[in-house]
């Protein structure tokens, strides 16, 4: 499929009615968080609380603006949006985008390597989420210097997951890790983990057995800080947002410290098709192959990117924001 040409290159000829067709249009974020538009109206409304100054919840509200559609040159079949995006660990869009790239870095490294999901959980307390998050990162550190886990693990990834028991009105903070080595005792660990935290042995252990269960699980945990249960609750949600603001939630460790999980990938192999505004416009007049392509969009395999900065696309409105990881 070929738009025609008026849509391929966005140019400085369009007079100021067309312009506005084109950018900053809030079908574009509608476009990209229609996903969750209702929890997102939550969230939207939690960060301006926990962030009341600087421009994290202006940013967030405005994630998806300027979209535009790519196709890849090698295979026209698949195609992105990119677009001025918060990249906030509390927007779902960003972070499942995130999960996908951690995900296309990371499988591709671990694809010869034995892999195992090792879950780490902490007993339940009363205690102000910072304060349990950061018990269970040091708990971890301490862990990764016992001889039994130095033996059979030699390096990994960790993600960070909350959870939220309504009933009980506490969290659940717990590590999901993704570690390269060898075989290991789930008793062992178990008894291990027990002596470190003092109270806690509950934990997990299974075998990754291909690429694509450690692309499954990355996304999975890296896609989101909290479970759905968290988005329900404002206060928690609030709570959470401030307790694990500055926080890192993907973090790597021995062998595999220094991977650059979030790298993007090379834009040269993806082509130009035209503004998402634009080809919206277009299927509005009727023009089939629009329609066609927005109904692609639409599907659940394209890919979402923040928006490049290349020849010819108008940039951003506002600075780029600082990855929140």
């Amino acid at each position: 499929m070929h738009m025609r040409a008026e849509c391929d290159v966005p140019t400085s000829s369009l007079d100021p009615h067309e312009a506005s067709r084109t950018e900053h249009r809030p079908d574009d974020v509608a476009f990209r968080h229609s996903h969750w538009a209702r929890t997102r109206a939550r969230v939207r409304a939690q960060l301006r609380t926990a962030f009341p100054r600087g421009r994290r919840a202006g940013r967030f509200a405005d994630c998806g603006q300027s979209a535009w559609v790519f196709r890849h040159a090698g295979d026209p079949g698949r195609f992105k949006v990119a677009s001025d995006t918060c990249r906030d660990r509390w927007c779902r869009a960003c972070q499942r985008d995130r999960g996908r790239v951690i995900a296309r870095n990371l499988a591709p490294r671990l694809t010869d390597l034995e892999v195992r999901l090792v879950t780490l959980t902490l007993r339940h307390r009363d205690q102000a989420l910072r304060h349990q998050v950061d018990r269970l990162y040091a708990h971890f550190r301490t862990l990764r210097r016992a001889p039994f886990w130095r033996d059979a693990v030699d390096g990994g990834v960790g993600f960070l997951e909350v959870k939220w028991n309504p009933g009980e009105r506490r969290f659940h903070p717990h590590l999901h890790v993704l570690v390269v080595g060898r075989w290991i005792s789930q008793k062992r660990l178990a008894d291990d983990w027990r002596r470190v935290t003092g109270d806690s042995f509950v934990v997990d252990v299974r075998l990754v057995h291909d690429p694509a269960d450690v692309a499954h699980y990355v996304v999975k945990y890296a896609s989101k800080p909290g479970d759905a249960k968290l988005f329900r609750s404002p206060e928690a949600l609030l709570h959470a947002m401030r307790a694990l603001h500055g926080r890192r939630t993907c973090f790597t460790f021995g062998v595999c410290r220094g991977w650059q999980l979030t790298a993007q990938p090379d834009t040269d192999e993806w082509v130009l098709v035209g503004s998402l505004g634009c080809i919206r416009d277009r299927a509005a007049d009727g023009d089939p192959e629009a329609f066609e392509l927005l109904a692609r969009l639409g599907e659940s395999d394209v890919t979402h990117a923040h928006r490049p900065a290349a020849a010819g696309i108008p940039p951003p409105s506002s600075p780029t924001p600082e990855r929140n990881y």
